[in-house]
C-alpha cells in the first residue's frame, strides 16, 4: 500500500496528486498481482484493500481525536490491479490533515505512522510519504473583526471556521 500524506492549514490542494505517485510502487504491486488469484485461501491472503479500509478508519479517528480544528481526508484511493477476480495488491492513496497548530499537525502525522505501521499484522507494508507541507497561517484579527461586525450590522449569523 502507498500513502501520500499531505499536510495544510491553507486552501490550496496538491496539483492532480495522482500523477505525482511514483511509478517504481505502482510496478512492483503489479509484478505481484498474477500471483494473488481470487482463489487462494482467505488465511494466505494479503488484501490490500481491506487493509486501506482499516487505514481509512484510522485516519477518520485521527481527525475526530483532534476535534474541534482537526480535519483528515482521504481524498484519492486507487486499488491496484483493479480486477475483480484479483486480490488487490496494493491501494494508492492521498491522506491530507488540516490543523490551526504545528504541534497538532506533527501529531496527526505520527498518528498516520502508527497506522500504517499497524497494518504489518495483516502482512501489508503501507509506505508514508509527505508530498507537501504549508504551514499554519493565520488570519489577520482586524480583518475577521471587522467581517464579524459586518454580519452582525447585516444580522447575518457567522462563525469562525478553520480550513
Amino acid at each position: 500500500m502507498y500513502v501520500r500524506s499531505a499536510r495544510t492549514t491553507s486552501g490550496w490542494t496538491a496539483p492532480d496528486c495522482q500523477k505525482s505517485f511514483p511509478v517504481s510502487g505502482a510496478v512492483r504491486y503489479l509484478e505481484q498481482a498474477s500471483l494473488v488469484r481470487r482463489t487462494r485461501p482467505m488465511g494466505s491472503r494479503r488484501d490490500a484493500l481491506t487493509a486501506f479500509a482499516e487505514l481509512a478508519l484510522a485516519v477518520e479517528q485521527i481527525g475526530i481525536a483532534h476535534n474541534p480544528d482537526g480535519r483528515a481526508t482521504i481524498g484519492m484511493a486507487q486499488v491496484i490491479p483493479g480486477s475483480r477476480n484479483v486480490v488487490p495488491v496494493g491501494v494508492a492513496c492521498s491522506v491530507e490533515f488540516r490543523h490551526p497548530q504545528s504541534p497538532a499537525l506533527e501529531a496527526m502525522e505520527l498518528a498516520l505512522h502508527r497506522a500504517a505501521e499497524a497494518l504489518a499484522a495483516r502482512g501489508v507494508t503501507a509506505n508514508v510519504e509527505r508530498i507537501f507541507d504549508y504551514a499554519p497561517i493565520a488570519f489577520d484579527a482586524g480583518c475577521l473583526a471587522r467581517s464579524q461586525r459586518a454580519a452582525d450590522e447585516l444580522g447575518y449569523s457567522a462563525r469562525t471556521m478553520v480550513s
